[in-house]
């Protein structure tokens, strides 16, 4: 059976204190994999304290009794956390930037100048790991901290996160380290951040930097953290940083430049490291489940699926590889509706498809929740991810709401989400 990991973002003490949703991290999926997702969902609960995480367990010792392959642990992001916006060396990041000038954006202009303090007090954050009896950490680690100009390597950075490591270790909890978990430093945004495909150059020189330097002591890395988010809310709807509205154009480009960035990472670490290191490279991808809001729009809910995880999972872990093809004629289709003569959906070559393919040892799969899907009944003036897959979304009146505005409890959808990529075939590897 293929190793399963467990984790969740709400904190305890100081860790993820600005977390707010109960988060699931599956890494690999095994061949038992209802079984345990049966129990992990219905035992998850979304808690109303920063500092506490809630559980209800039934009282089945069979469910209890987890394989001594299934892991638990914690997960946090370098800007929740750690603090510290301009010490030691680090350069402003697309987060500070939007906290600091588009308050309104943010829950009570709060920002992430300070934050849990991690940066100051990761130790108190281990023994918390520790004491609560977790196998590993995953933590993200800030770009911005580790090559202030994107050239030249901080020490201080560096120093940073080599103590963070030993610590973990020291404590007998593994490190998993995740590159890249939204906080783009904001001097390759001022050139255009991930639309501009000199981030490839960017990042790879960042994943050489981090194999360098950690890679002796951590052997789990994880490239991107959630693709679909990033570009979505942050080049397409302007949600999140960095705040760019360009909706049907901004968000493919960032996906598309993702997955090349990934790539040549992952390929960096095989061809560079592999032998002496010994560590793997995957992907943490996002998705929610979608349900037909009626049993006729049973296809409509393949489509949505295809369009959210195919968009990052297809090219890296299907049979042939590339975008899935609903998405290709759909965005096409609508590129041709606005008059272009080009799709708004980035092509591939050949040789670029043969080389993501297979390009990730594992797959981190987070997911929150589920919506209801039926087809789109007004479409934007300018074409938009919605759009392109052609959905509305709801949510069923049935589905407890949790505390944050998005989320509502749907235990099922995990479940079903891991049942769909199994019977698809997506996983090759697993």
């Amino acid at each position: 059976m293929k190793k399963i990991w467990l984790f969740s973002i709400i904190g305890f003490g100081l860790i993820a204190t600005a977390a707010i949703a109960t988060l699931i991290t599956l890494y690999f999926l095994s061949d038992d994999v209802e079984e345990y997702v049966t129990y992990v969902t219905s035992t998850t609960t979304e808690t109303t304290s920063f500092t506490s995480t809630q559980t209800t367990t039934e009282k089945n010792e069979d469910l209890l009794d987890f394989s001594t392959d299934f892991s638990f642990g914690a997960a946090s992001s370098s800007y929740q956390i750690e603090g510290a916006y301009d010490v030691d060396g680090k350069t402003l990041n697309i987060w500070d930037t939007l906290t600091h000038n588009m308050p309104e954006k943010v829950y009570n202009g709060d920002t992430g100048d300070v934050s849990a303090d991690s940066y100051h007090k990761y130790k108190d954050d281990v023994k918390a790991i520790k004491d609560i009896g977790f196998n590993f950490y995953r933590f993200s680690i800030s770009w911005s901290r580790i090559l202030p100009d994107g050239a030249k390597t901080n020490q201080a950075g560096i120093d940073y996160y080599n103590n963070l490591i030993n610590e973990l270790i020291a404590n007998g909890i593994e490190p998993m380290v995740t590159m890249y978990h939204w906080d783009l430093p904001q001097y390759i945004q001022d050139i255009g951040g991930w639309t501009n495909e000199v981030i490839l150059d960017y990042f790879d020189h960042y994943a050489d930097v981090l194999y360098d330097n950690f890679g002796d002591r951590v052997k789990k890395w994880i490239t991107l953290n959630e693709p679909y988010i990033f570009c979505h809310d942050g080049y397409g709807t302007g949600r999140h940083a960095p705040a760019i509205e360009s909706k049907g154009d901004g968000e493919y480009l960032c996906g598309h430049h993702a997955l090349l960035a990934h790539v040549r990472a992952y390929h960096n670490y095989k061809n560079k490291y592999q032998a002496t290191q010994r560590g793997e490279v995957g992907i943490c991808l996002y998705s929610a489940n979608f349900y037909p809001s009626e049993n006729v729009h049973l296809t409509l809910a393949e489509t949505a699926l295809q369009h959210m995880l195919g968009w990052f999972a297809n090219p890296i872990f299907s049979q042939n590889g590339n975008y899935p093809q609903v998405m290709i004629d759909n965005i096409k289709r609508n590129s041709e509706n606005e008059g272009r003569p080009w799709s708004r959906l980035p092509e591939f070559t050949s040789e670029q498809i043969a080389s993501l393919k297979g390009s990730s040892d594992f797959l981190a799969l987070n997911y929150y929740t589920s919506r209801l899907v039926q087809p789109k009944e007004n479409y934007s003036e300018e074409y938009g991810w919605e759009d392109d897959a052609g959905i509305d979304q709801s949510i069923d009146p049935s589905w407890p709401k949790a505390k944050s505005d998005f989320l509502y409890s749907v235990p099922e959808g995990l479940h079903d989400l891991l049942v769909w990529i199994k019977n698809k075939t997506i996983i090759q590897k697993c």
